[in-house]
């Protein structure tokens, strides 16, 4: 039996912009797109969310900053970013 978690194929990227104010309005001076992974009980949370079994929505995210490898498996972030 496939885990659907491995059917889903979610894949996190979140964006980066630094932004500052220009003649016409803000303006992005750097962008960077970084690949992040979706850890297996996000993954099913979002089929829940999509297939009507579950209203309950995210309510945050987290992101780490571990040089340690990462498993889809994890629960918690090893390393996590300094809530802002």
């Amino acid at each position: 039996m496939t885990d659907i978690t491995d059917e889903l194929g979610a894949k996190g990227i979140y964006t980066i912009e630094v932004i500052r104010d220009g003649k016409n309005g803000p303006e992005v001076i750097d962008r960077r797109v970084v690949p992040n992974l979706i850890v297996n009980t996000g993954k099913r949370q979002i089929w829940r969310m999509t297939s009507g079994l579950s209203t309950k929505s995210f309510k945050f995210i987290r992101i780490g900053t571990s040089s340690g490898a990462t498993n889809s498996g994890q629960t918690n972030v090893i390393s996590p970013s300094p809530a802002r």
